[in-house]
């Protein structure tokens, strides 16, 4: 039992090693997430009433934006980018038609997508449908 544990870490670590290896052979493919546009994105995902409630609470305001930052936007071939999990939606967001024709990382709104954020020991990736693009959340640092 120990040794499937051990064989499973190893080949965790070798996919994180290999990711990273790809988001950095590149940097022209790796996009980060613009956090001087927050209050557009804030706008676009919420209601005035969540965004002033937002805005009101320091902490949260903070924990936002230490999330954003933690995004990068790789591009990648396809096959590639088709291991990870199709980013989702969050509840209550209506899908445009082409949310992600003629995709461009420069105005994408993470706010709009459930992206799990939570490990500060983990990355977790997942991939734009359609596109060759794929999100990374990196580890806190």
């Amino acid at each position: 039992m120990k040794l499937v544990n051990i064989r499973f870490f190893i080949v965790i670590l070798i996919f994180f090693f290999k990711l990273e290896a790809n988001c950095q052979s590149n940097s022209n493919n790796v996009f980060k997430v613009n956090i001087n546009q927050l209050d557009v994105f804030l706008k676009e995902a919420y209601t005035d009433e969540e965004v002033k409630l937002i805005y009101d609470d320091t902490l949260r305001l903070k924990e936002i934006k230490e999330d954003l930052s933690r995004i990068r936007i790789v591009k990648a071939n396809k096959e590639f980018v088709k291991r990870f999990p199709e980013l989702e939606l969050k509840k209550g967001v209506k899908k445009q038609s082409n949310t992600f024709e003629n995709f461009n990382p420069h105005a994408f709104n993470p706010l709009f997508y459930e992206l799990d954020y939570g490990s500060n020991f983990k990355k977790n990736a997942y991939h734009l449908e359609n596109t060759a693009y794929y999100i990374v959340i990196v580890t806190k640092k």
